[in-house]
């Protein structure tokens, strides 16, 4: 099996919306396995070779499995360690690498080591927690707040003391200063990787790192009505610390007994400190095996400048040789589609699949999937439902799978599914584009099918030529071939000098081209252009 830095391509797949193979309407480990040559496999597969699947252990769904009260089983709502030990055997035999999450900042608050930590104040596991003593006026320690709003501090009156939960109050956060937290969770990795996982994707790093002199978080002076209200203060002492390096490196060195395996890490970039330090000090935690995911895309403007300045800062801040796993989407975000438009996340299409580095993709983001409508009914993100109405919930990018036009769009056989399916199933669905050439799918197949082919899309190898507030251009080459990605970002024709004697292999908006001597080229509005010169 190849490098992780030789992935064609990463699959994020959210196994409750993927496939139903028992038709209780909730996606599974068994849909997934036979879902498999959909990806690789046979001449109309997409050539993805990597799979990164969200949680799928056992959970009482509080937070749809990041809430785990079991890290070394799978919960009986995906199927069981059999079905995870089959997986891994159909994807092997395709060379499809499987990631899977890991979520150290929290367990359930039904995992046994809580459980047993609420006993009493002398509980052998009680340290695996974090337990402080109110104020005296028995408010909580500090001012430090739950993502999913109010205060990260849950009063456990039995023994007089809060706990910890930077998330729902279900999600006490485990105590990484302890070694034998420690020692525990990279046991768990063993177990996975005993099983033959190939990657493990870290969720949420920065909580783990927590200021061990539980100091307040500084008030945020910036703060604007309407905003969500966890950004009230600024998260200075709540995360991120400088303990948080060691923590991980506890969980590389467990990836480091073994061969050719990653750690990809989740973390945003913000406001707090320069994005030269935070990009340094991630992947200098272990070099060759931990890498962050880029998540900028989602967190900028559409425009040629905002996207170009994103890639090539981040490139400027690398360290030699190191690789970029590129994000435009995920089950935390709403849609390419929905966030930008159609047309514009086609184009994205050309710069995600062209850019040195190794893409993330979304599963339906090859379809051209758009968040779906959610009726209040139907809501199940425990996020929007804690803080209603604010549109900031999640099951909008998390509806199903859309693989035909039939009942359920092909996802389940049930009379119902877990979410609603979009009502663009129809149309947008595998089956449909399949056999349309000018079709989501059969942009990104194509898109696929060329960085397969041609090594140097998973080279490093990179030069910007052009920016200004219209293109983006860049070039890609080795000993072989040469290929011009040309991206016009505005809703109207943009000439531009294309070096004679290449050809179009890829249109995003499957326009027709004449590369002529010397002469201009006109770029149709919001297409990205892949010429290659031989």
């Amino acid at each position: 099996m190849n490098r992780w830095s030789d992935k064609n391509a990463i699959m994020q797949i959210y196994p409750r919306s993927y496939s139903d193979s028992n038709n209780d309407g909730v996606g599974d480990l068994p849909g997934i396995t036979k879902s498999l040559e959909y990806l690789k496999g046979s001449p109309e597969s997409l050539r993805v070779d990597a799979i990164w699947i969200s949680p799928f252990f056992p959970s009482p769904m509080k937070d749809f499995g990041y809430d785990v009260s079991d890290y070394q089983d799978v919960d009986p709502i995906f199927g069981s360690l059999d079905d995870f030990d089959d997986l891994i055997t159909e994807a092997h035999e395709r060379d499809i690498a499987v990631m899977i999450d890991f979520v150290p900042n929290h367990s359930s608050s039904e995992h046994q080591w809580f459980q047993e930590a609420l006993t009493s104040r002398d509980s052998p596991t009680r340290d695996y927690y974090i337990f402080r003593d109110p104020k005296p006026d028995g408010t909580p320690p500090n001012n430090w707040l739950s993502v999913f709003g109010g205060s990260a501090w849950e009063l456990h009156e039995e023994t007089g003391q809060y706990y910890l939960h930077s998330f729902l109050r279900e999600q006490p956060d485990l105590n990484w200063e302890n070694p034998k937290v420690r020692e525990a969770m990279a046991d768990v990795l063993r177990f996975w990787f005993d099983k033959g996982v190939d990657g493990i994707r870290v969720d949420a790093i920065r909580w783990m790192g927590k200021d061990l002199e539980f100091r307040d978080d500084p008030w945020n002076e910036a703060f604007v009505s309407g905003q969500d209200p966890y950004h009230i203060v600024r998260h200075e002492n709540s995360r991120f610390s400088p303990q948080l390096d060691d923590y991980i490196r506890c969980i590389t060195a467990v990836a480091k007994e073994y061969e050719n395996k990653i750690i990809l890490l989740e973390d945003h970039l913000d406001d707090l400190t320069p994005i030269e330090s935070q990009i340094k000090r991630i992947y200098s935690i272990d070099p060759g095996v931990a890498a962050p995911f880029n998540f900028q895309a989602m967190h900028i403007e559409f425009g040629a400048r905002s996207f170009a300045d994103t890639v090539n800062q981040y490139r400027e801040f690398l360290p030699e040789g190191a690789n970029t796993y590129y994000c435009f989407g995920n089950h935390d975000e709403s849609r390419l589609a929905t966030r930008f438009g159609e047309r514009q996340a086609r184009m994205l299409a050309v710069l995600q699949l062209t850019l040195p580095g190794t893409p993330v993709l979304y599963y339906g983001q090859e379809l051209g999937m758009k968040d779906g409508y959610i009726p209040k009914e139907s809501i199940r993100d425990p996020f929007e439902l804690r803080v209603p109405d604010r549109g900031l919930g999640r099951d909008p990018e998390r509806t199903p799978m859309q693989w035909d036009a039939s009942h359920q769009a092909g996802f389940t056989a049930a009379d119902t599914s877990w979410l609603p399916v979009t009502d663009s199933y129809k149309t947008v669905n595998v089956k449909h584009e399949r056999k349309d050439p000018q079709s989501f799918l059969a942009l990104h197949k194509r898109l696929l099918d060329l960085r397969d082919q041609h090594s140097v899309f998973v080279s490093t190898q990179y030069e910007s030529e052009y920016v200004d507030d219209n293109l983006f251009v860049f070039w890609r080459a080795d000993d072989q071939n040469a290929f011009l990605t040309v991206l016009n970002f505005s809703d109207y024709d943009v000439d531009y000098n294309i070096p004679e004697g290449g050809t179009v292999v890829v249109s995003a908006q499957n326009n027709d081209y004449e590369i002529i001597g010397s002469n201009a080229t006109s770029i149709k509005p919001l297409d990205g252009l892949v010429i290659r010169y031989s």
